[in-house]
């Protein structure tokens, strides 16, 4: 919504109940007046003194600048301001977009999308507002939820036919949030070939990624140390340390443990923390699967995160990736207590 906002900029973080924002954008247009000058001579003569630039991105290395260095074209430039001074800004560095009115939305049927649309038509009052989704029902659902103002085309994203009737080619923006990184990325290089002038594709940056997989490992170890903490087992009874390290011990498949006396513990103590270690094992799958999705983003940036492996994809899709590791994990201990009955 924010970049729908500042149309121009390639990242907006909204600050202190908005009266404040962070701004990322490209000096990479011929009408950057901006290039060439220092950064102490942008302030009075093409920026408000309410701009403060942060950091220059140039060359995929980010740095802190001072009064002396130089904005090249090319360079990604980051500022905090207030919206007042928000169109001075954007003049400076090349970007005069207008706030888009006619725009087209891949996958608005699901939770996100329905929730842009909605905000889009209240917030800006958009002249054209398209959604394309490819569920027939859903694509009835939101048609009720949105009324006859918003324009409803049920079909595939990636065919032809159905972007020439949502006449993408003549909208200003196309936002695309499907939770699969693919087709938001192949909708939005159609749009672009058409002639749309501008495409959004939110979601999970890398950085938010790795904020996202410890934060989720921690939450899931304080729900997998309850039953032992509130077990009556002499070593975790209300002992909240040693219920949280045993629980990360088996979600993260390490293999320690601080039970001592295993052929005498509670059937119930030893069947959790085998469970445990289970599920420690498909964990992230569950995430990419069941959770990422009705953020409106995939999980392949958050599987990077959990893997050093750059190689290239065995499947194309990550559902398909998860889906096949799932089989692996189910079918496993079924194999695995037929074997153990058999063995007598």
């Amino acid at each position: 919504m924010q970049r729908l906002r500042t149309p121009g900029a390639f990242d907006v973080v909204a600050l202190a109940d908005r009266r404040v924002q962070l701004l990322g954008i490209h000096c990479n247009t011929e009408t950057c007046s901006a290039s060439g000058h220092g950064i102490r001579d942008l302030p009075g003569r093409f920026l408000d003194a309410h701009v403060v630039v942060l950091a220059l991105a140039r060359e995929g290395r980010a740095f802190v600048p001072t009064g002396d260095d130089i904005i090249e074209r090319g360079d990604d430039v980051f500022v905090v301001t207030t919206p007042g001074a928000l169109a001075g800004f954007m003049d400076a560095f090349g970007h005069k977009e207008q706030i888009a009115h006619r725009i087209v939305i891949v996958g608005g049927g699901g939770n996100v999308g329905l929730n842009l649309a909605q905000q889009i038509r209240r917030r800006f009052g958009v002249a054209s507002l398209k959604v394309i989704e490819a569920s027939r029902p859903r694509a009835e659902f939101i048609a009720r939820e949105l009324g006859s103002s918003v324009v409803i085309l049920q079909g595939n994203a990636l065919d032809r036919e159905v972007l020439g009737e949502a006449n993408v080619g003549d909208a200003e923006t196309l936002v695309a949030v499907t939770s699969d990184d693919e087709t938001n990325l192949f909708a939005s290089l159609l749009a672009k070939r058409r002639g749309c002038e501008r495409t959004i594709t939110p979601g999970l940056n890398l950085w938010q990624a790795f904020r996202i997989t410890p934060l989720s490992w921690t939450a899931v170890a304080l729900f997998g140390a309850l039953p032992l903490f509130l077990s009556d087992h002499s070593q975790f009874e209300r002992n909240a340390n040693n219920a949280v390290v045993e629980a990360m011990s088996g979600l993260t498949t390490t293999g320690a443990t601080i039970l001592v006396g295993l052929d005498h513990a509670p059937p119930g103590i030893l069947l959790w923390c085998a469970l445990l270690q289970w599920m420690g094992g498909i964990e992230i799958i569950a995430v990419a699967l069941a959770i990422l999705p009705t953020l409106g983003v995939s999980g392949w940036q958050l599987l990077r995160t959990e893997s050093s492996d750059r190689s290239e994809k065995v499947m194309p899709k990550v559902k398909q990736i998860a889906l096949a590791i799932f089989g692996v994990y189910v079918r496993l201990p079924c194999f695995t207590r037929r074997a153990t009955a058999s063995s007598g």
